[in-house]
């Protein structure tokens, strides 16, 4: 079978974000500048570590993980320590998540287990001793005796209030206004919507970001992590892999989160589970993470501990050799340790890594020069092709396309423009679209910020508006009354998600679909 058959991750030494890449497999030492495909759904072991000191390129090669994820349509939930991928997320069509208003209840399906694991977890996390933890454990037990399956935190809270009421003496209730500043405190972190587990498909992030401290992080995080595991075991066991959770930055977060994630680097694999974890110090994983993971991508280390470990860890009998090649890594270089990375052959046009290659395959970063985000901004003002955007500012643009300044879109590709409050990827790049199409049929037209979309002159004006589906029918509906009085013909053009409501709210209005918009020219009809 070719490595390509099944989707992937595309490492690209020599191209895109990974200059060079040493990899290390039952052969020995080989030296790759040439283009790599990683393939989990080649391996009876998914779970990936990506590993190195900041500033050396594991972000960069996550970012490019996740297009890749968007692409194939690889299912995936990110734990995003830092807020860095709600934008790529998002632009993927994927949903992005703030974790300080939205997530899941974690007192929500309450039982007597539920309550020992809630205690115990709220124990390690806020290093409560054995009494405090006894108190807390009754407090909840009482609360959900009186709440039911409604048990929240202002249930649990209002419980301690009495607890405190009745204390028995001075250390009691000295533990006890330990234990209420510590649930107050959470109370001001936790989401105030929540989304259930089973709602979670496609390419979803959860930003962290805005969570107050790292003790509701690891709660957060805790519980998410938990219910994934609870709906893993109460599915059947699964073939191959369906599904990747990503946790990104995790040193805080896994320092008390261990236990469980080991449980889940460990099951997960027999429910088509995948982890990907990123981190700046493997050695600071529990071994039982470690040693479950088949795929260990190292970037350059300082520690001297975790050069060792991974060191270790790629080659118990070639440690040297191993120490020395992390120790001449440059920026966006990497040591590959994986039974399933493949040099890749040269993508056939059918071929499903042909539209990865496409976008990538001119791009060589060590060549490139630097450049100001203003003459990008500039490039990307109209929407561009990201072929075309990396062609130009190649490894520059690769950073500066995810940030907060420029908006992707894919449509028959990928698509870069400049980030707008007031006007999404989708209708600018439309827009922009219509307008090329109509330009080159010699139709004459112009681009409106106040009035249509555009407005094109044939047989009259001709009022044409790109609607994404996120206004209201009512103000659309309002909308078009107006340009009836103004206009001689009205185009709506949509997306396919959309098409069938427009259609039948608006009969006496043409409605096509936003990727029949060469018809345009033939619809118009004119002289």
């Amino acid at each position: 079978m070719s490595p390509n058959a099944k989707p992937g991750f595309s490492l690209y030494a020599g191209y895109a974000y990974m200059k060079f890449a040493k990899v290390h497999g039952k052969e020995g030492w080989k030296g790759c500048s040439q283009k790599l495909f990683l393939s989990p759904y080649e391996s009876a072991n998914p779970h990936i570590i990506i590993s190195g000191a900041s500033g050396y390129g594991k972000s960069t090669l996550l970012k490019s993980f996740l297009i890749d994820i968007g692409t194939y349509g690889i299912p995936a939930i990110i734990f995003d320590g830092h807020g860095e991928h709600n934008g790529i997320v998002a632009s993927l069509n994927g949903a992005a998540y703030e974790a300080g208003t939205t997530g899941i209840n974690i007192f929500s399906n309450p039982s007597i287990e539920r309550i020992e694991e809630l205690t115990a977890l709220f124990s390690n996390v806020y290093s409560l001793g054995y009494l405090q933890e006894s108190l807390l454990y009754r407090i909840i037990k009482y609360a959900y005796r009186k709440a039911g399956d409604a048990l929240d935190i202002n249930a649990v809270l209002s419980e301690l209030s009495i607890f405190i009421k009745n204390s028995k003496s001075a250390s009691e209730m000295q533990r006890l206004d330990h234990l209420m500043q510590r649930l107050e405190s959470l109370k001001a972190s936790l989401p105030s919507s929540y989304v259930p587990i089973s709602s979670l498909h496609g390419l979803v992030s959860f930003s962290m970001l805005s969570l107050k401290s790292n003790e509701a992080k690891l709660i957060y995080l805790n519980e998410l992590v938990g219910a994934l595991c609870r709906n893993m075991y109460a599915m059947e066991k699964e073939q191959g892999l369906h599904m990747y959770i990503i946790i990104d930055e995790s040193r805080e977060l896994l320092d008390k989160a261990g236990k469980l994630l080991c449980t889940l680097m460990a099951e997960s694999r027999k429910f088509g589970l995948g982890i990907i974890l990123v981190c700046n110090d493997a050695s600071e994983l529990p071994n039982e993470i470690t040693e479950n993971a088949a795929t260990i991508i190292a970037f350059r280390q300082s520690n001297p501990t975790a050069v060792n470990f991974i060191a270790g860890r790629i080659s118990a009998n070639g440690m040297q050799a191993v120490r020395e090649e992390l120790s001449k890594l440059g920026k966006h270089s990497a040591i590959v340790a994986s039974p399933s990375v493949f040099i890749a052959a040269t993508p056939t046009p059918e071929d499903i890594m042909a539209r990865i290659e496409n976008i990538r395959k001119n791009v060589h970063f060590s060549q490139s020069a630097a450049y100001p985000i203003s003459e990008m901004e500039e490039y990307a003002k109209k929407p561009v092709s990201i072929e075309s955007m990396l062609k130009r500012f190649g490894a520059n643009a690769l950073t500066a396309i995810h940030s907060s300044s420029f908006a992707l879109f894919r449509h028959n590709g990928l698509w870069v423009t400049l980030h707008s409050k007031s006007e999404s990827a989708e209708h600018k790049f439309f827009v922009y679209e219509i307008g090329r199409i109509l330009s080159s049929h010699g139709i004459k037209f112009y681009a409106s910020r106040h009035g249509p979309d555009i407005v094109a002159y044939c047989n009259g004006r001709v009022a044409i508006e790109y609607e994404t589906g996120k206004k209201s029918i009512e103000k659309t509906a309002l909308m078009l009354m107006h340009r009836k009085k103004s206009f001689a013909q009205i185009i709506i053009v949509v997306n396919s998600m959309h098409y069938d409501e427009y259609k039948r709210r608006f009969p006496d209005i043409k409605v096509i679909k936003n990727d029949s918009i060469s018809m345009l020219p033939s619809l118009l009809k004119c002289n």
